[in-house]
């Protein structure tokens, strides 16, 4: 009984059909109109057709044979290729909104504006803490300040900077 044509499932559909009288005929088709997809198939199939041309065996099978068997390899790998697989749309992909970047950058400003007004040893431990991300104990030793003086600083700093973006407007800080 002879194999059917090798088809890919979903949107797109890709079939190869052997056998007329004079020989074999590989057609791609596209159930959602993209002829794209079918032309690849059928251009990948006579690449690997010329490649293994050297392979081919008469006493086992036919030239329509063995193009069908190629055509059904190729089928197969752009079946499995992830591009030929249908996308999910974006409201069902569970994607929480990601802030702008340019939002980012203007937030950033503005709190390192708030810093700026700081007084030069509390600015100094909130730098430290935030941009080199040293713990307190860190901070102590490479300002020579025991640890109680940095964690005061630290808490009358970010007081103060919490205090300033509340005065520019931001309030869920």
């Amino acid at each position: 009984m002879p194999k059917s044509p090798p088809v890919i499932p979903g949107p797109r559909c890709l079939s190869c059909t052997g056998g007329t009288a004079g020989g074999s005929r590989v057609s791609g088709c596209s159930a959602s109109g993209d002829g794209g997809l079918a032309q690849e198939m059928v251009q990948e199939t006579f690449v690997r057709l010329w490649r293994t041309a050297g392979q081919f065996d008469a006493g086992r099978a036919s030239v329509g044979r063995y193009l069908y068997v190629i055509a059904d390899s190729v089928a197969a790998d752009l079946r499995k290729r992830p591009s030929s697989r249908p996308l999910l749309p974006v409201e069902d992909a569970n994607i929480p909104p990601q802030p702008d970047s340019v939002d980012q950058i203007i937030d950033r400003v503005i709190v390192w504006e708030a810093v700026d007004t700081l007084s030069p040893a509390h600015a100094e431990v909130i730098r430290l803490a935030h941009e080199e991300e040293l713990p307190q104990s860190q901070i102590a030793e490479r300002l020579n300040l025991p640890l109680g003086t940095v964690k005061t600083r630290h808490h009358h700093a970010m007081r103060a900077v919490r205090t300033a973006l509340i005065e520019r407007g931001f309030h869920d800080v």
